[in-house]
């Protein structure tokens, strides 16, 4: 029993080790600074040819062509980072795990001596009484203490 008490204390203390040893692999930011610039541009050029509107049909075309500008740089963004994006980060943690755990079922199989025969088992004669059971006393023959019926 001292065995099987010592191999679950390895495994937990393996288990609690791998938990908080391991640490999933991080993952970089993506640097979307160099679009400042662009985008400082487009709402500077909004700025200068909104001064020059006179009124509000050139100021939808001003607004239209803001709006073009901004959103072409967002799409630059989106397939910037799309090109950039890390890989989904693994974590080795869960592999691990579930190895301690399919090793722990094997032990506690391995140890268990629930279910278990013997690995040589004799059976008694049959007058003899099994090893496993009491003996049944046997009847006296001399035993004077009965009385005797008509």
């Amino acid at each position: 029993m001292i065995i099987r008490q010592i191999g679950f204390g390895i495994l937990a203390a393996l288990a609690i080790a791998v938990t908080f040893g391991l640490q999933p692999e991080e993952s970089e930011p993506i640097n979307t600074a160099r679009f400042d610039r662009q985008i400082q541009q487009a709402l500077a050029d909004f700025d200068a040819n909104e001064s020059r509107t006179a009124g509000a049909p050139q100021q939808q075309v001003v607004n239209g062509w803001v709006n073009r500008d901004l959103l072409t740089i967002i799409s630059r963004q989106l397939s910037t980072s799309i090109e950039q994006a890390p890989v989904p980060v693994s974590d080795p943690r869960i592999a691990y795990l579930l190895l301690i755990l399919v090793l722990t079922v094997g032990w506690h199989g391995a140890t268990s001596t629930a279910g278990m025969a013997p690995a040589l088992a004799v059976e008694p004669e049959p007058g003899e009484p099994a090893p496993d059971s009491p003996a049944v006393p046997e009847p006296d023959v001399d035993d004077h203490s009965r009385v005797a019926g008509p």
